[in-house]
């Protein structure tokens, strides 16, 4: 039995924000495709300017260059790589990082830093170390020439040389214990010179013992 006089209710059509009209264009050496949200996929097959460009609504995307570089832009503000395996990043030639601010990398395990040449590094501000222990081997010269420079040590130093030590200054100069005694020692020959007038003095008393004789005129 047939039913007549009824009209099946049509489905409406989800309201989708955007382009409402979804577009393909195909040229001569170019396709163009925007869908209903306003995505756009792009190819240019023109002889020496072949690329691939894939834009989101947002702004963000990334293109094929004819010289097979890559350019991804993140809108937004935010951009993530997530690798749940091994990887590896292969620059074979230079390379540059700018953040325009903050920056924070985290290791959880080791890091090594291997420079093959020369490594430079320049801080505008202030710089802090923060180690339980510390190594620094240099197998030539090391150098340091700070404006002031200020060394504590919470518990003992020791300061070793395999050939000559020299310690001088423009100014003044104290060696000194706050707390103890100071003991100065020399396996061979000891020379202590003054250019005008020096001044021994204790405030207890003070021995100079010497086991083959002192020649105070020599």
């Amino acid at each position: 039995m047939a039913f007549t006089g009824i009209t099946p209710k049509k489905e409406a059509e989800p309201k989708v924000k955007g382009n409402p009209t979804p577009k393909s264009e195909t040229h001569l050496n170019s396709h163009k495709v925007i869908d209903r949200s306003g995505n756009e996929l792009e190819m240019s097959f023109e002889e020496g300017n072949e690329f691939i460009r894939c834009t989101h609504r947002s702004g963000a995307g990334f293109t094929i260059a004819p010289d097979g570089s890559v350019k991804i832009v993140s809108q937004n503000g935010k951009m993530e790589f997530e690798i749940k395996g091994e990887g590896q990043l292969h620059v074979t030639g230079k390379y540059d990082v700018i953040v325009d601010g903050d920056a924070t990398f985290k290791v959880e395990g080791n890091a090594h830093w291997q420079v093959n040449g020369d490594m430079e590094t320049n801080v505008k501000g202030n710089a802090t170390f923060n180690a339980q222990n510390m190594n620094m081997n240099v197998s030539e010269q090391l150098e340091m020439t700070p404006k002031t420079m200020k060394m504590t040590v919470g518990d003992d130093a020791h300061m070793s040389t395999g050939g000559d030590f020299q310690m001088g200054a423009a100014g003044t100069m104290k060696l000194g214990s706050v707390s103890s005694s100071v003991s100065v020692k020399a396996k061979t020959s000891m020379k202590v010179e003054a250019g005008t007038t020096m001044l021994t003095e204790s405030k207890s008393g003070m021995q100079i013992i010497d086991r083959s004789g002192i020649d105070l005129n020599p």
